[in-house]
């Protein structure tokens, strides 16, 4: 497991021959926490109760030692950061920490602490709804942007992510896997750019949710796909293992610059410097206007009426075969949001993979954009 990037400390090594070892200032915070600890709480009775039931199965969390550390682990946080709320799931992300640190409380505590403040920031604070929806947001755009036909069966069900996927996104999936899964996730996660950190847990959800795509399919009611999604009742191990498999695709096929909006279909390409590279590998979607579309346009961008996407009338058969391992993804732009939403909306489910939108003012994006891929007509 890698210390480093969450090191304020960068002339001192995490490591002692290989083997994390914590820092005086460490044990100096641990040392001054556990007189508080020992202290009564208005969380006691919650994390007595965690810490009975928190991955019981496993061998070290079966010991009231574990259990306990746990207690005082988890306390020792809330008494920190009175600023946030404990919930629970916290205990599953803890009881992976403590069973790769055992014996060293006070390194444990310490990456707890960097791994939440890094990965899981502003997930547990007291207003945390716009938090949780952008998180959301993004694995459900991510789905459809993957796996279009995956997407549109759940939506027709009105399975939303909200009702299995919180515990994944708030525990990054601690409390759905068995720790020895996790640890496979994490790795993965710690070794990632940290330019992915973000869109790490929708992707690798995504991933997951490939795996399973032929079971979810085969579900025609609302309540079945919720029960399995929720507990997952397949071989976890290899299930894990082939969606890690697959997340590198996801990541090569998925622009590091995407985002998310609550209220969008798809993932978002901003304004930005590496608008210019992503463009190189979009078959991009003009639906403005055709008399602005033919006055000044990127090169190569394709004019079609967002209501004829809707409608059918432009069969979205015309957008896959200009398709190829250039140009991988569809980016819709134009100067109506709500019109680029339609679009969208109609490609997705018309069943189209790859599909995103340009989020920017117009002529921002003309004067960002080299002067060889802007096409002007007099």
């Amino acid at each position: 497991v890698r210390l480093r990037p969450w090191s304020n400390r960068r002339d001192e090594s995490p490591y002692n021959g290989g083997i994390p070892q914590s820092s005086l200032e460490d044990k100096m915070i641990w040392a001054a926490l556990e007189s508080p600890v020992i202290w009564s709480h208005e969380q006691d009775r919650q994390l007595d109760n965690d810490k009975k039931r928190c991955h019981q199965y496993h061998h070290l969390m079966k010991s009231s030692t574990m259990k306990d550390l746990l207690k005082q682990i988890l306390k020792a946080w809330i008494i920190l950061h009175p600023e946030y709320e404990y919930w629970q799931g916290l205990d599953s992300v803890a009881a992976a920490v403590i069973c790769v640190f055992p014996t060293d409380p006070s390194l444990c505590f310490s990456f707890f602490c960097r791994f939440t403040n890094t990965f899981l920031k502003g997930v547990f604070e007291s207003d945390n709804k716009s938090e949780f929806d952008s998180r959301l947001a993004l694995f459900w755009q991510y789905l459809a942007f993957h796996d279009p036909v995956l997407w549109s069966h759940l939506e027709n069900l009105n399975v939303k992510p909200e009702l299995f996927a919180l515990k994944w996104v708030l525990t990054l999936f601690a409390h759905v896997l068995p720790l020895e899964q996790v640890w496979c996730v994490w790795d993965a996660l710690l070794l990632s750019d940290t330019e992915r950190y973000n869109s790490f847990a929708a992707l690798f959800g995504v991933c997951l949710m490939v795996q399973v795509r032929s079971v979810l399919l085969e579900l025609k009611e609302f309540g079945d796909v919720v029960t399995f999604l929720s507990k997952l009742p397949v071989a976890l191990k290899p299930l894990v293992a082939q969606s890690l498999e697959m997340l590198h695709s996801a990541f090569i096929l998925s622009p590091v610059e995407f985002t998310s909006s609550p209220s969008g279909f798809v993932p978002e390409l901003s304004y930005g410097k590496g608008l210019s590279k992503e463009l190189g590998r979009c078959l991009v979607v003009d639906v403005r206007p055709n008399e602005q579309y033919k006055t000044k346009r990127i090169r190569g961008a394709v004019n079609i009426d967002a209501n004829d996407v809707e409608s059918g009338a432009i069969h979205p058969e015309i957008l896959r075969r200009r398709l190829d391992r250039k140009k991988q993804i569809i980016l819709v732009y134009g100067l109506d949001n709500d019109l680029v939403d339609i679009a969208t909306s109609g490609l997705v489910k018309a069943k189209i993979c790859f599909v995103a939108k340009l989020v920017a003012d117009i002529e921002d994006v003309f004067a960002l954009l080299e002067e060889q891929l802007i096409v002007r007509n007099s």
